[in-house]
């Protein structure tokens, strides 16, 4: 129980912080939450695996609220970064026609009926 609540709640804030300012659609919501518990998470355990030196996991009481904390500061970080590259970043893709080269087609055509 320790596990799941350490696990999926702290990438729930970071979520509820991305959707705030942003609409998005129940399946791009969910993309969102997804996301971030997998950031959350492997940003956590690196930091406790690198930094902390800790090779063993287990989530007794207080290593929960520790891990916790430090997984909610994540997410929120991981939810204002996620924000700033929605607003900042747009693609915007365009497709045009072009009629010179369909016009080349049909000349192509008519050529290869009349030279026959």
């Amino acid at each position: 129980m320790n596990q799941i609540l350490s696990i999926l709640f702290p990438a729930t804030m970071g979520t509820l912080i991305y959707l705030k300012n942003i609409k998005e659609n129940t399946l791009q919501s969910i993309l969102a939450y997804m996301i971030n518990v997998l950031l959350t998470n492997i940003s956590a355990y690196a930091y406790y695996y690198y930094i902390k030196d800790i090779k063993k996991f287990t989530f007794s009481n207080i290593f929960t609220i520790k891990y916790a904390l430090i997984s909610i500061l994540i997410s929120i970080l991981i939810g204002i970064i996620m924000t700033i590259i929605n607003k900042n970043i747009k693609l915007k893709i365009e497709v045009i026609k072009n009629e010179k080269r369909n016009k080349n087609k049909k000349n192509n055509k008519y050529n290869s009926k009349n030279n026959q």
